[in-house]
C-alpha cells in the first residue's frame, strides 16, 4: 500500500506542477484535519481521503489513520534528555543510546538513559540508582555532551547493587544524570531516586555549594592554596581566608601552589618525560626545563618516558613474542615509542586459546600466561573466563589501551 500511495502522490504533484492556474482564477487555500496514531519512529503506512471544491478558494477536509513501528537511529543522547525531578522513577537501559563514556564504566560506550535535573535552589543533588539485576553505573555531568564536565561517577556495588552520586548545584543549573550499563552488550531495568538538599546558610550544616556553615568548617588555609594561618566562616557561608598566609617565593620551601622553590626541586628531567639533563627552578617557583634534553624516538635507546625504542623494551622478562605467550613472531616497538607492537606475534599464544589481537572465546586468566590477559581480565571480566562472554572486537580495543600494544 505504501508504494501505491507514494506513486499516486507523485502523479498528483507532477500533474499540478504541469498545469498552472488559468487566467481569472485566484489562488486556492485549503484546510485539512487529520488524526493518526503511531508508536516509535521509522516506517509507517497510512490511508487518507479528502474532498475539496471551489474556484479561487477552496476548503477541504480529510481524515487519515496510520500506524508505524520502528526504531530511530542516529539520535544524539543529549538532544532529548528525560526530565528528572525529586522523587522516584523507573527505567531500562535496553534500547538506549550508546554514546556517553564515564571514568568508572567499562571502556567504550554502553547502553544508557539520559536525564536532566534543574536545580530549584542552591544545594546538593543526591541520586540513588538501584538496578534490578544487571551491573549498572551512575554518573553526573554539568554539560551533557562534554565528557570532561563529569562531576562524579559511581560504580562500586556490582550487579543489582545500589549506587549513589552527589553533585553541588546552583539555582537554575542543569545537571545531566546518566544511567549506563557497566559491561558492553548488557542492559537492564532500574529504579532512580532523586533528592535535593537545599542550602540553608546559618544552620551549622554545610551543604551543596556552601564552603562552610557556622561551626561546620572543614576547610583549611592549605586547601585554598595558602600556607598557614586561621580560617573562619563568613555569614554568607563562604570561607574567610584573610588571616591565611600567602606562599613565599623564593624561600627554599615548596609551599602550596609551587612546583619548586629555590634549591628545593622535588622532581627531575627524567620524571618529567625528558631523556636527561638538569632541572632548575624559576623565579616564580615553577619548573625550568631549559636544561633538559628531549627523548629521540627511533634511536634504539629507551629514554625518559619511552615505553620502548627499537629492541629496547620496558620489561626485559617480556621482550619477545614467546615471553608474551605467543608461539612465535617478532616483537617490535610502536613507531612513537609508546607501546609494544605485537602485530607480528603469532599464530597464537602457547597456553592461551588465541592471541589478544584475535577475536574468539573468553581467555582463561588462570591458565593464560600472557601478562596482557592478566591485566585486562582484572579490568574487564567480560572478556575472560570463567563467566565471560567472549573476546570480541571491543576486548581487542581494551587490550591496546590497557596493555599498551598495537593490534594490526
Amino acid at each position: 500500500m505504501r508504494s501505491t500511495l507514494a506513486l499516486l502522490a507523485f502523479s498528483v504533484v507532477m500533474t499540478l506542477a504541469a498545469c498552472p492556474p488559468a487566467e481569472g482564477e485566484g489562488e486556492g487555500e485549503g484546510e485539512g484535519e487529520g488524526e493518526g496514531e503511531g508508536e516509535g519512529e521509522g516506517e509507517g503506512e497510512g490511508e487518507g481521503e479528502g474532498e475539496g471544491e471551489g474556484e479561487g478558494e477552496g476548503e477541504g477536509e480529510g481524515e487519515g489513520e496510520g500506524e508505524g513501528e520502528g526504531e530511530g537511529e542516529g539520535e544524539a543522547p543529549c538532544d532529548n534528555p528525560i526530565a528528572l525531578a525529586v522523587g522516584t522513577v523507573t527505567g531500562d537501559t535496553t534500547g538506549g543510546t550508546h554514546s556517553l563514556d564515564a571514568s568508572c564504566t567499562s571502556l567504550g560506550s554502553s547502553a544508557e538513559r539520559v536525564y536532566a535535573f534543574a536545580a530549584p535552589a542552591d544545594g546538593e543533588l543526591i541520586v540513588t540508582l538501584t538496578p534490578t539485576a544487571e551491573d549498572l553505573s551512575l554518573f553526573i555531568r554539568s554539560t551533557c555532551d562534554i565528557e570532561a564536565s563529569e562531576v562524579t561517577c559511581a560504580e562500586l556495588a556490582g550487579a543489582a547493587g545500589a549506587e549513589t552520586a552527589r553533585a553541588p548545584l546552583q539555582q537554575g543549573e542543569i545537571a545531566t544524570v546518566v544511567v549506563s550499563s557497566f559491561y558492553v552488550g548488557t542492559a537492564g531495568a532500574f529504579t532512580l531516586t532523586a533528592a535535593f538538599d537545599a542550602d540553608v546558610c546559618g544552620d551549622d550544616t554545610r551543604t551543596g555549594t556552601e564552603q562552610c556553615d557556622g561551626t561546620d568548617l572543614t576547610a583549611t588555609c592549605e586547601s585554598f592554596g595558602l600556607v598557614s594561618g586561621t580560617i573562619s566562616c563568613n555569614v554568607d557561608c563562604t570561607a574567610n581566608v584573610s588571616l591565611c598566609n600567602q606562599p613565599v617565593c623564593p624561600n627554599n620551601v615548596v609551599e602550596p601552589g609551587e612546583q619548586c622553590d629555590g634549591t628545593s626541586i622535588p622532581s627531575s628531567c627524567a620524571q618529567l618525560g625528558f631523556a636527561s639533563g638538569a632541572l632548575a627552578c624559576s623565579g616564580t617557583c615553577t619548573f625550568d626545563t631549559t636544561g633538559c634534553v628531549n627523548t629521540t624516538c627511533g634511536n634504539g635507546v629507551r629514554e625518559g618516558a619511552e615505553y620502548c625504542d627499537g629492541a629496547q623494551f620496558s620489561y626485559p622478562d617480556f621482550d619477545t613474542c614467546v615471553e608474551l605467550g605467543y608461539v612465535g613472531g617478532n616483537l617490535a616497538c610502536a613507531t612513537d615509542c609508546t607501546a609494544y607492537d605485537m602485530g607480528d606475534c603469532g599464530p597464537g599464544p602457547g597456553t592461551c586459546d588465541h592471541g589478544v589481537c584475535v577475536e574468539g572465546g573468553p581467555l582463561d586468566y588462570d591458565v593464560c600466561v600472557d601478562p596482557c590477559v592478566q591485566d585486562l581480565c582484572n579490568f574487564d571480566p567480560f572478556c575472560c573466563s570463567p563467566g565471560g562472554a567472549g573476546w570480541d572486537a571491543f576486548c581487542i580495543l581494551e587490550a591496546e589501551d590497557v596493555c599498551g600494544i598495537t593490534c594490526s
